[in-house]
């Protein structure tokens, strides 16, 4: 009887600790360029689901579903905001905003875009500006799209990640 009861405690343990690491954190390997310098293809990645449903800010790098593809951005506008982008000049609220992260050597001129977002909207860019695939091309993403926000990069070498230039 004790085996069952140290076993089945085992299991429990296993159970307990396996959603605990689903929700909380766990590891992601990005694949792709868009987020250069910032991220690299093939660098492992810590992300949090709980943290993308609860707290989501300016500069946060998140998982995100473009065509149920998880794709990795960083959040530039939040919900009722309104961006601008022109020249590759990003305005939110008519304010210029500096971006240190990106990678913006020899952008040809973008088109003009604007949006004001609406109550669940974000506006998501990649780090890379010439190679990514963003809200620029498909629009502003849904808080339901948005799966994990990245915790911190564990490999090749360590470092956080989320930038907010507001703080």
């Amino acid at each position: 009887m004790k085996f069952f009861r140290r076993h089945i405690k085992f299991l429990s343990f296993l159970i307990a600790f396996g959603m605990l690491l689903y929700f909380l954190a766990f590891p992601f390997i990005i694949v792709g360029d868009s987020m250069q310098n910032t991220f690299h293809n093939h660098d492992r990645i810590i992300v949090s689901r709980i943290l993308a449903k609860i707290n989501i800010k300016r500069g946060d790098v998140v998982i995100c579903k473009y065509n149920k593809i998880p794709i990795i951005k960083r959040i530039i506008a939040l919900p009722g905001e309104t961006i601008l982008i022109e020249n590759n000049s990003v305005y939110i609220n008519g304010k210029l905003i500096s971006e240190p992260y990106a990678l913006t050597n020899n952008l040809p001129e973008h088109k003009f875009i604007s949006y004001t977002l609406q109550a669940d909207q974000y506006f998501v860019m990649g780090d890379n500006r010439i190679s990514s695939v963003d809200s620029r091309n498909f629009g502003p993403v849904s808080k339901n799209n948005i799966t994990a926000k990245v915790l911190f990069k564990f490999f090749p070498s360590f470092a956080f990640v989320n930038f907010n230039w507001e703080d």
